[in-house]
């Protein structure tokens, strides 16, 4: 019986703790975010979405960040796009957002982790009674070749277009026309030159 009433009250004094904490949380579906293939500086890559899901009963913002990983270089928080950057999210729903890196020329070669955290603007406190954001998110794994100028400008060309795709396109579509309309246009006069003034004959 006191076995009994002991764990009554110790359940009594975990539940108000445990309802207090349920009221905010934070979660993701998102796995492992791995790029298997080295980014060369300059260049661009867009990533999966990330889901963000609002696991607690009250809504809340979440705002995407960078956090680093222990035991490997941590990439700035300035290569990361996120689209929206933050969004708040109703109890029990999800966002996602797009991501994007660009990785800057001047990057150094080598492998890079972080966390990519949904970052909730709600706090819980922690065991020391210190207060805590919730955040959740997938880890990215990736690697910076080592660039060459050759390369670091095909990166930079390649994440341009990239990067404002599809305006970059359409305006490398209007570019070429307007070069072909000029060739055009000077291939006339050009025959009318190689062709030379028409022969006359002597009139006297």
């Amino acid at each position: 019986m006191r076995s009994i009433l002991t764990v009554a009250m110790v359940c009594a004094l975990v539940a108000p703790t445990m309802a207090s904490a349920a009221s905010i949380g934070a979660g993701t579906d998102t796995g492992r975010i791995t790029i298997e293939e080295p980014l060369t500086p300059g260049s661009s890559k867009q990533l999966p979405t990330i889901t963000i899901f609002n696991t607690g009963d009250v809504a809340a913002t979440y705002v995407m960040r960078v956090a680093p990983v222990e035991g490997v270089r941590t990439p700035e928080a300035s290569w990361f796009t996120f689209s929206p950057a933050s969004a708040t999210i109703p109890p029990h729903s999800s966002m996602t957002f797009d991501t994007r890196v660009d990785v800057p020329a001047s990057a150094v070669a080598g492998d890079y982790g972080a966390l990519l955290l949904g970052t909730s603007d709600r706090q819980v406190p922690s065991s020391s009674g210190a207060l805590l954001n919730v955040a959740a998110g997938p880890r990215l794994t990736v690697s910076v070749a080592r660039g060459n100028p050759l390369v670091i400008g095909w990166g930079l060309v390649v994440g341009f277009f990239a990067r404002y795709a599809p305006w970059s396109y359409a305006g490398l579509l209007a570019l070429a026309g307007i070069f072909a309309a000029i060739g055009l246009g000077l291939l006339p006069n050009r025959r009318r030159e190689d062709s030379g003034p028409s022969p006359q004959g002597d009139l006297t």
